[in-house]
C-alpha cells in the first residue's frame, strides 16, 4: 500500500486464507474497489456488514470506515482496485452523471454471472498494466478504470441489504434481522424468529415494526425480494425455481409481491435489466 504514496491507481491480487482477518477498521483518501474470485467473505463499512460470495464486487468510498472478515474453508482470492477521486475529471462525471451517482456511495455490488469473465479479465489488463514503468501506464490504467466503472453501471447491481447493523437497532431486533438474512429461503415465521431472539412473538411483532418501520413479514419479504431480483439478473433459472429458492411458497404469490415492491413483473425485471 505503500504505492498509494506515489501512484493514483494501485492494483492489489492477493489470496486469503479463511482465517485471515483485518487487525482494524481503517478509512483512506482513496476509493477501494474489491472483486471476489473465490470463497466467501463479508465486508463491514460503517458499522454494517456485508456478505460476499465469489463473483461479487465491493465499491469503498473515500473517508468510510471498514474492514474485510473471511470464512469458510475455501481460500478467497482478490483483486482490488485503488484509486483517487482527482483522477475522475470533472467532464467524464458532466459527460455521465450516472457514474458520478454510482461512485457516491459505498455498496456491495453484483454482478451478471454472464458478464463476470468481462470484468475479471479487464482486472487481469490492469493488474499487468501496473507492472510497466513506461509513461503510458498511467492514462492506460485510467482508461481502464473508466471501463470498468462503466462495466459496472451497465452489468451491475448496487444491493444495500444488511447482514448485521450495529446502529441504533436493539440487539434483540438486530439478531432477528440477522436471522431472516440468513434464513430467508426457509419457511420460517414469525413465531420461529421469536424463538431465536426469546421474545413472545406478539412482543416481538410490536417492537419489530417500532424499531424497523416494518412489520417482520414485510422485511421478510423485502429480503427475499433482493435476492429474487440478484438471482433474477445473474442467474438463468426460471421463476419459479427463483420463487422457491428465495422461499416464496407460490410462483402466483412471488410474482404479486415482486410487481409490489419493484413496478415490475419478474419477466420484466429480467428482460429490462438485460436490455440496460
Amino acid at each position: 500500500m505503500d504505492d498509494m504514496l506515489n501512484k493514483k491507481i494501485y492494483m492489489e491480487h492477493l489470496i486469503r486464507k479463511p482465517d485471515f482477518s483485518m487487525a482494524c477498521e481503517h478509512s483512506h483518501a482513496h476509493y477501494e474497489f474489491y472483486y471476489l474470485h473465490t470463497g466467501k467473505c463479508a465486508f463491514s463499512v460503517n458499522n454494517t456488514l456485508y456478505p460476499l460470495s465469489a463473483g461479487d464486487a465491493f465499491l469503498v468510498c473515500p473517508d468510510d470506515y471498514h474492514y474485510t472478515c473471511y470464512e469458510g474453508e475455501v481460500p478467497c482470492e482478490r483483486t482490488t482496485v485503488y484509486f483517487y477521486p482527482d483522477i475522475i475529471s470533472s467532464t467524464f462525471f458532466n459527460d455521465y452523471p450516472e457514474l458520478k451517482e454510482l461512485l457516491s456511495k459505498s455498496g456491495k455490488i453484483v454482478i451478471q454471472k454472464d458478464k463476470q469473465p468481462l470484468v475479471q479479465e479487464l482486472l487481469q489488463k490492469m493488474c499487468l498494466e501496473d507492472m510497466q514503468t513506461d509513461s503510458y501506464s498511467f492514462p492506460l490504467l485510467s482508461l481502464q478504470l473508466f471501463e470498468l466503472t462503466m462495466y459496472l453501471k451497465r452489468y451491475g447491481l448496487f444491493v444495500y441489504e444488511k447482514a448485521k447493523q450495529t446502529v441504533s437497532v436493539s440487539d434483540d431486533i438486530e439478531a432477528v434481522m440477522e436471522y431472516i438474512n440468513l434464513n430467508y429461503h426457509l419457511p420460517i415465521s414469525l413465531e420461529d424468529a421469536a424463538a431465536k431472539a426469546n421474545l413472545s412473538p406478539t412482543y416481538l411483532s410490536k417492537k419489530f415494526r417500532r424499531v424497523t418501520g416494518a412489520t417482520f413479514k414485510e422485511y421478510l419479504n423485502y429480503v427475499r425480494i433482493r435476492k429474487a431480483s440478484q438471482a433474477l439478473l445473474t442467474t438463468d433459472d426460471s421463476i419459479t425455481q427463483i420463487a422457491v429458492d428465495c422461499g416464496f411458497n407460490g410462483s402466483n404469490y412471488f410474482k404479486d409481491i415482486f410487481r409490489k415492491t419493484t413496478g415490475y413483473s419478474p419477466r420484466e425485471f429480467r428482460k429490462q435489466s438485460k436490455k440496460n
